[in-house]
């Protein structure tokens, strides 16, 4: 079973690869990982904020926002308030496979 971060990455990828145009219009936001308590905080304070999905989709005057989790996994409670705020200004997608976040990609920038 994959990892979420193996999910990300390998969909990372395949659209680098696979669709050019949308470099630099497609990327991470690094919430996670161990921080000391100092760099914590001075993230916390230049606007960090837990839940924000994994990757941002900004194509064709549109945000999207992704979440990746591994096959069963659930949106922590800071992820679901950050889908609710979002989602009346962008589209917010979740997925637990790399083939399903495939499809809804190729959906959005083959138009």
């Amino acid at each position: 079973m994959q990892s979420e971060i193996q999910i990300q990455a390998a969909f990372f990828q395949w659209a680098w690869n696979e669709h050019p145009q949308t470099r630099r219009c497609l990327f991470s936001v690094p919430n996670g990982g161990t921080r000391d308590i100092r760099e914590a905080g001075q993230l916390k304070a230049s606007g960090m904020l837990a839940g924000v999905s994994d990757m941002i989709l900004l194509w064709l005057g549109k945000a999207y926002c992704i979440e990746f989790k591994k096959p069963g996994g659930v949106q922590s409670m800071a992820q679901k308030l950050f889908e609710q705020a979002v989602s009346p200004h962008a589209e917010y997608v979740l997925f637990d496979n790399l083939e399903d976040a495939q499809r809804w990609f190729d959906k959005i920038v083959i138009t």
